[in-house]
């Protein structure tokens, strides 16, 4: 796929140097985590689904002249912004996937866990929230705010909502139900979503859903997350909104 600039695309750049600071990892070969002056993602290190990109990541990161305090890896790990120099560019979602999926399993080798402060626990899904990725897919802006390209709106509850296994939008506290009735009030407001049954197909409309993200185990050995798409009866604590599950949707309406 040839490349666009735009959407997401080029090098890292700091104001507060007004210099390029994308992270470089030159192994002795004279490979890159980049392969261009637009710092897309080296494509010739996606073996083990990414594995090695990460792994050249770790053991040749070199922050540019100048820009030493960045040195991590070579005194210490790493802080999860650290992705933010680092992270590449690329130009289609599967591979964006397998790299976020390895940045991930190798968190325990590269992250400090200080920011955000984090204490992870196989053993308890909860505990693996504090984590932040990095991906960059250059989409066009236009085509995203686009009503005509929208399936529906979702609803991303939190990982291992309910402690691990089967999610369900009613291990929610009543605090984090509050919250997303305040959201969906923001969403109906700015017409993003249009409550009733009669909206189910229009764009934008009713159609909504919720996204589980439910604590399962990687063929990588490491804790890992499976996202579900799930439709579930709903009723917003002040009783204003209702989501409501048919044989043939999931929509929102007026409680």
């Amino acid at each position: 796929m040839p490349t666009q600039r735009g959407g997401g695309t080029g090098c890292h750049f700091a104001n507060y140097a007004s210099a390029i600071d994308q992270t470089d990892a030159n192994d002795d070969k004279g490979n890159n985590i980049v392969q261009d002056y637009d710092c897309q993602c080296n494509y010739d290190l996606k073996g083990n689904g990414w594995g090695d990109w990460v792994d050249q990541w770790m053991q040749h990161a070199t922050p540019k002249p100048g820009l030493e305090w960045q040195g991590w890896f070579g005194r210490g790990k790493a802080p999860s912004f650290a992705l933010d120099f680092a992270a590449c560019w690329l130009n289609n979602p599967r591979d964006m996937i397998q790299l976020q999926n390895q940045i991930y399993y190798r968190r325990e080798g590269w992250s400090n866990q200080l920011m955000p402060s984090s204490n992870w626990d196989p053993h308890r899904p909860s505990s693996l929230r504090p984590y932040w990725g990095w991906n960059e897919v250059p989409v066009v802006g236009s085509a995203m705010d686009n009503p005509a390209n929208w399936d529906a709106i979702y609803i991303k509850l939190p990982a291992a909502a309910c402690g691990g296994g089967k999610d369900s939008v009613q291990c929610l506290s009543s605090g984090a139900a509050q919250q997303l009735e305040w959201d969906l009030d923001a969403y109906t407001n700015k017409k993003i979503l249009v409550p009733g049954v009669d909206n189910v197909h229009r764009k934008p409309g009713s159609a909504i859903v919720f996204l589980n993200e439910e604590s399962s185990q990687s063929r990588w050995g490491s804790p890992a997350f499976q996202r579900r798409f799930a439709c579930e009866a709903w009723t917003s604590p002040s009783k204003k909104y209702k989501i409501v599950m048919s044989q043939s949707t999931c929509y929102i309406d007026w409680a």
